[in-house]
Order: C-alpha cells, then structure tokens, then sequence
C-alpha cells in the first residue's frame, strides 16, 4: 500500500471526508450517531488540520485530525477506509502526525483512543512502546476511550 500521497485537507475534500470518517467509525456502536458531519468537521477545521491519504485516483483512503497544543500535539480521529484497514495505513497516517507536530516544534503527541473494544490501554501501551514512545495511559476509562501521552 504505497501508491498514495499524504496532505492536509482542504475544505473542498469535506464531502468525501465526512462519509470516510463515519465509514471507518461505524463499528463503535457506543457512539451516538455518525462520528463527524459538515458542522462538526467545519470546527474541526478551523481548529486544526486533518491530513488524508491519497490515492493516485484521487480517492481518500484515510485521514487523521491535528492540532497543535503549545509544545505538544494532539492527534484523533484516525479514520481509514474500512476497505483498506489492516494495511498499514494508520500508523502511516500517525506517523504523518507526529512528523505534522516535528516540524512545528512539538516534542510529544496526546492522543484519545474511542473504543469500546477491550484492547486499550494495553494495546496502546504496548504499540507506543514498540515504537520507542514513553508513555501514560490514564488509568480511568471513560464511555468514549482512554487517554494517552507519547514523546
């Protein structure tokens, strides 16, 4: 899975980011209705910046939501095209991220994991440390994730 490009968004990828984001959130049943729409993703937007994966076609293959927080940054709402999960392209797109926060002087990333699944925080405990991250996973879970900090 190496034919895509990774930029940020732009308000006219809106109408294909927000069925992606929903698509890709549809297997967390906790949640209240579609994960993002036109509303919710315009604030996002204004906040922050989503960066998506591309194909060669044009098509959105996944995104994830940044926003810069003083000296670290904050990543969610990683969605990837339900098709094509499984293929490597969410740590590509967290990659993406904290190479966003780098170069804009970030020296740790937070994240919030929505999961009703029983995978976390271990699975992300085990996965930052993998990847060289210290980390904390606050040990309260709340209906909608947990929380964690990476440097």
């Amino acid at each position: 899975m190496d034919d895509f490009r990774i930029r940020e968004a732009t308000a006219a990828d809106q109408p294909r980011l927000i069925p992606l984001i929903n698509a890709a959130f549809s297997v967390e049943i906790f949640l209240q209705g579609p994960r993002t729409d036109e509303q919710r993703l315009t604030a996002a937007m204004e906040k922050g910046t989503i960066l998506v994966a591309e194909d060669a076609e044009g098509r959105l293959l996944a995104s994830v939501y940044t926003e810069l927080r003083g000296e670290h940054g904050y990543a969610g709402m990683l969605a990837v095209d339900p098709d094509r999960q499984g293929l490597g392209l969410g740590q590509r797109m967290m990659q993406a991220a904290e190479e966003h926060f780098r170069r804009h002087g970030c020296d740790a990333v937070e994240i919030t994991v929505l999961s009703a699944r029983n995978c976390c925080p271990s699975t992300v405990d085990s996965d930052l440390s993998r990847r060289g991250r210290r980390n904390s996973v606050i040990p309260t879970r709340s209906r909608r994730g947990w929380n964690a900090i990476a440097s």
